[in-house]
């Protein structure tokens, strides 16, 4: 793995204190800041800043007043940006922490290397730690001088144990292993072509380990979703109304081979046609770590060997199941395919916190779903906020679900429903359009004989998200001067662009604060 070695110096100190350091070149501006903090004893209790004037950038971190700071000359970058496509040998770097205190540090790249660990290792060091919240460079100089009880000596093993245990894996899309994959996506993708279809296929691909594909035709080319199990197949596509990712319930791999210059900078590809993300429930698309990959090329591979010599075409309610052995097509068959639905797998003999209370009838249309919504710190953890909604004609209920596991989803489920009902009456009927949603609660409407049917419900859900979220109606909505530049950046746009453009602004929204 490539990296640096870095000298971080401690500015205005009587006595030295600096870090000599190796990191992998991967890391973002955000993780040489935690690192920072690591290595002389900070808290991150503050906001800090790099500044690399050379290059005339400026890196905030946090919610700093970028208005009242830079000037025109200044380029602003994102902390989230990865120091490799900044860094060169012989820079420097400013560092400011804690805008009170005024702790300032110098980032020296002395070298460029090969072959780092994944993980930060310091390999020298002078002076002992320094301390949060003490007041500064002076002042800290005066408090060591008076005090002898201080716990501030830096441990080198013990700091470099626990660096050891935030290794950063190399992703896909930097590493060499990208050009294998780039060839085959490029021969899976005129393979597909070849197949002549217009809405989707299911292939059950049978060779050392039995894998499940969905290969869907969209506006701009091919969508190719890869399901480990039969269950994730369910949950992450028969289960589902529309034929998209469903950020509660799937756990796939995607692949993009698109016919489109692709709008985002995440592509295999120079040309942005090609790209491959992991779908993890509760979680935005992450892109493939370089071990992760080795098995999906494998697979991909098989996968290219079976549909390369298969001639079947599918129907809507038919499965394709191709045998490959060795590497190699060894036979194939079609066959109607009916979901075989594990119901026990959605039961947990959760009936309620509480008990129905109420003999009320209540005649409206219930819709009931799970969404996700970002969190004010998505961007850095990829993880996704999961609700119950329970959305009637009068009112709406939204409970939030600590963790994305079935179980947990369809306990929310329940409770939300039954504070509804209690507070409005027992429905006659509940409406979903995610089978997974109607599958959790299928026991619970069943105990209190209530009915269920099958439709579209996407309005009544953005509507109750819209009002929690401080959108009272969707006229308030038109009329924010936010959504009216939103509007005019979507005009013209495709499906797939509107909903990754909004996907994007979603995830840097502090929509839950």
């Amino acid at each position: 793995m490539n990296g640096y070695q870095l000298r971080i110096d401690v500015e205005g100190c009587a006595d030295p204190i600096w870090r000599r350091i190796k990191i992998p070149a991967i890391i973002s501006f955000e993780d040489l800041h935690q690192l920072i903090q690591t290595l002389f004893g900070f808290e991150d209790y503050h906001l800090y800043e790099f500044r690399i004037k050379e290059l005339g950038i400026w890196i905030p971190g946090g919610e700093t007043d970028t208005e009242n700071q830079i000037n025109d000359d200044v380029e602003i970058v994102d902390n989230l940006e990865r120091i490799a496509d900044y860094l060169k040998k012989e820079m420097v770097i400013y560092y400011h922490y804690d805008f009170g205190d005024d702790w300032q540090l110098l980032i020296t790249v002395e070298q460029e290397l090969e072959g780092v660990e994944h993980y930060p290792v310091v390999v020298e060091f002078c002076g002992n730690n320094l301390i949060e919240d003490c007041g500064g460079i002076e002042r800290y100089q005066e408090i060591i001088l008076s005090r002898d009880d201080l716990d501030i000596n830096f441990d080198l093993e013990d700091i470099n144990s626990c660096l050891s245990l935030l290794g950063v894996d190399e992703i896909l899309n930097n590493s060499p292993l990208k050009n294998e994959f780039i060839e085959i996506l490029e021969q899976l993708k005129e393979l597909v072509k070849k197949r002549e279809f217009t809405d989707n296929q299911v292939i059950k691909l049978v060779s050392n380990q039995t894998t499940y594909w969905v290969i869907l035709k969209t506006l701009e080319g091919y969508v190719i979703e890869l399901f480990e199990t039969y269950n994730d197949l369910l949950e992450g596509f028969y289960n589902l109304a529309n034929e998209g990712i469903n950020n509660a319930f799937c756990n796939c791999w995607t692949i993009l081979l698109s016919e489109q210059e692709l709008d985002f900078d995440v592509a295999l590809d120079e040309d942005n046609y090609l790209a491959a993300f992991r779908n993890e429930a509760g979680y935005i698309p992450c892109l493939l770590e370089v071990e992760e990959a080795r098995v999906i090329l494998e697979l991909l591979k098989e996968f290219a060997n079976g549909i390369k010599e298969d001639q079947n075409r599918s129907e809507s309610d038919e499965i394709i199941e191709i045998y490959v052995e060795d590497g190699k097509f060894k036979e194939s068959a079609i066959f109607v395919h009916e979901p075989q639905i594990d119901l026990n797998r959605y039961d947990f003999g959760y009936l309620g916190e509480h008990e129905l209370e109420t003999k009320r009838e209540n005649t409206e249309r219930l819709c009931v779903d799970v969404v996700c919504l970002p969190m004010t710190n998505t961007d850095k953890t990829n993880e996704l906020n999961v609700y119950a909604v329970i959305a009637g004609e009068s009112d709406y209920l939204i409970k939030e679900v600590d963790f994305p596991s079935l179980q947990i989803i369809g306990e929310a489920l329940i409770d939300g429903l039954l504070e509804y009902a209690n507070r409005y009456g027992k429905p006659q009927r509940i409406v979903v359009n995610n089978l997974n949603v109607l599958f959790l609660v299928l026991n619970f409407i069943s105990q209190y004989d209530i009915d269920y049917f099958e439709d579209e419900i996407t309005l009544e859900i953005e509507g109750a998200i819209m009002d929690a979220f401080g959108l009272e109606t969707a006229d308030e909505a038109f009329n924010d001067p936010f959504i009216q530049e939103l509007l005019e950046q979507l005009d013209g746009k495709s499906e797939e662009e509107i909903e990754e453009k909004i996907n994007e602004i979603l995830a840097n929204m502090e929509l839950l604060n």
